[in-house]
């Protein structure tokens, strides 16, 4: 009673994850627990009022990786990492129409879509230039990591992304040797070390939405 559950008689397989979920007002939230040493300590569930207005969404960090290029498929393999907040009190749960779903770009003719995140019970659907996440969205900090390809033609691929949520940090790196950076807005990019790897690097501060 009074939102309070327990359950008994579970046996614990150290080859299997465990975990627990509950919906409210339509979001979902899940944790995972350890069984390991026997009964955990009681575990509580913080739950919030959901809508489907994005006005608390924005991301912290957008960074773009363009990884390689197969020159005989003539595509360029991208991974993006995004950390998306909400920063409301409110859970974000998706509309039913277009507009009310958060939604990614993605290059034109992207395809073989992959998306890892730590939000419970994730999933995408493929959209008009790009993609819209299924999923809600409570307060807090949130990690999506995604990867497609794209084609190219000739020597050049052109990439252009029309911002959704403001990004207060955008990076956007390629490996020196694989590709050459360059853009019109945001000059010429310079060479960090990433591990023993030598990367271009473009990056950009307090983007706001319908920003190119």
């Amino acid at each position: 009673d009074a939102g309070r559950f327990r359950f008994d008689g579970i046996a614990f397989d150290p080859a299997l994850v465990y975990g627990m979920s509950v919906t409210y007002q339509g979001a979902l939230y899940g944790m995972d627990i350890d069984l390991s040493q026997g009964s955990p300590a009681p575990v509580a569930v913080d739950v919030y009022d959901a809508t489907d207005s994005q006005d608390g969404l924005f991301f912290a960090s957008e960074s773009v990786l363009f990884a390689s290029a197969d020159e005989s498929s003539r595509t360029v393999s991208t991974l993006e990492i995004v950390r998306l907040v909400n920063d409301s009190q409110l859970a974000y749960v998706p509309g039913s129409g277009p507009m009310e779903l958060l939604r990614f770009g993605l290059p034109e003719a992207a395809s073989d879509l992959r998306l890892e995140t730590t939000l419970a019970g994730a999933d995408f659907v493929q959209v008009d230039l790009g993609f819209a996440l299924l999923a809600s969205v409570p307060p807090g900090e949130h990690e999506l990591m995604y990867s497609y390809v794209f084609p190219y033609d000739g020597a050049e691929a052109s990439f252009i992304r029309t911002l959704r949520n403001d990004v207060k940090q955008l990076r956007v790196l390629a490996p020196t040797g694989v590709l050459k950076l360059s853009s019109d807005r945001f000059g010429d990019p310079e060479t960090v070390a990433i591990g023993d790897r030598p990367y271009q690097l473009l990056e950009a501060d307090g983007l706001e939405v319908g920003d190119m």
